[in-house]
């Protein structure tokens, strides 16, 4: 079994785990869409999709017209489209105002992109919370922070692999937050940057966005507990006519966790609308939701000195004058031309 369908295997395995008929879900960094088969297959509600990128949500809307057209038995459910960077506060506004109650919430592969500032990654996780019901999950797939600097430490230089991956630091600093390294997979991954999730600050930021540590597994520590023959069926439709995991992707896989968190704060949102679709509504480029972020830098006015201020000041005091005068004089016209209108008896006749 290659590389991406092991990581469809695991992340099929973990939607089936905590995802359940009628759930709404949030799919936050998705991509270009390849769980939203994953979704109809768990009969789900709604789902509210949201990535950063336009053309890949772009692609998500194509991949899901396909699917609806050409797979008529698929599970229908109500999709949002919304093209966010999913690490500010405008992608958390509107979810606010759509007031949707979320059972599930979906990270793959995306949390730690977050991490490259601690004001990102608070935002990220409470986009992540806000409208997440109480006793809802929150599930995502992360490299391990852990592993990554246990593999550089010991290692003479300022990277690690094999032929197929390699991890590369700048320096052997590992900070809370900001602590980048660059991944590179053979022939689908060149040299992208990417930032060290630690196991304790993640705990930390998502209790205080309402979120409990459930858990956390290596991806071949899930992969040996989920290896189970009620399992088995799966298995082989994810891997096709590929064996088991090969030997080679091992390593790579190694560095990788799932983690899960439950909602334990109260938020106030209306009652879950089941809708019962009997087919999936259509959806076109048109219906994406953009949101763009509004800067926040405010430049100041320049500093005037007091003889300028002064000047200033008197020339607003003449202006002033001038304007009250202007208005007192059009009041008098305005008195002495409705007098004259009243006095003329031809007003308004033919």
């Amino acid at each position: 079994m290659g590389l991406r369908k092991f990581n469809n295997w695991i992340k099929t395995l973990l939607i089936n785990q905590y995802c359940q008929k009628g759930f709404n879900v949030f799919d936050i960094c998705a991509g270009k869409g390849g769980d939203l088969t994953k979704w109809a297959h768990a009969k789900i509600n709604r789902l509210f999709f949201a990535d950063i990128a336009e053309i890949s949500v772009k692609d998500a809307v194509d991949r899901y017209t396909k699917d609806i057209s050409t797979r008529p038995k698929l599970h229908a459910f109500l999709p949002t489209f919304i093209c966010a960077d999913c690490h500010k506060p405008g992608l958390q506004q509107e979810l606010e105002r759509q007031a949707i109650p979320f059972d599930l919430v979906s990270c793959q592969f995306a949390l730690h992109y977050s991490f490259e500032s601690e004001s990102s990654a608070k935002q990220f996780l409470t986009n992540v919370s806000c409208n997440l019901q109480p006793g809802g999950h929150f599930v995502a797939t992360l490299p391990s922070a852990s592993r990554i600097v246990d593999r550089v430490t010991r290692s003479p230089s300022l990277n690690f692999g094999n032929p197929f991956y390699k991890v590369t630091f700048e320096k052997k600093e590992f900070p809370r937050f900001g602590a980048k390294y660059s991944f590179t997979l053979l022939d689908a991954v060149d040299s992208v940057p990417e930032y060290l999730v630690h196991h304790e600050t993640l705990v930390e930021l998502a209790k205080a966005c309402g979120l409990q540590f459930v858990e956390k597994q290596n991806f071949l520590e899930f992969y040996k507990k989920c290896k189970v023959p009620k399992n088995e069926r799966l298995e082989r439709t994810v891997r096709g006519e590929s064996g088991p995991l090969d030997p080679r992707f091992q390593e790579i896989v190694g560095i990788y966790n799932i983690y899960v968190f439950k909602k334990v704060e109260s938020v106030h949102l209306p009652a879950k609308n089941l809708l019962g679709l009997k087919k999936f509504p259509p959806v076109t480029e048109m219906d994406i939701i953009k949101i763009e972020e509004q800067p926040t830098t405010i430049t100041p006015r320049p500093q005037r000195d007091t003889q300028t201020q002064n000047q200033h000041k008197e020339q607003q005091d003449q202006q002033e004058h001038k304007d009250q005068q202007d208005q007192q004089d059009q009041q008098e016209h305005k008195e002495q031309a409705d007098y004259k209108d009243q006095d003329d008896p031809h007003q308004d006749q033919d």
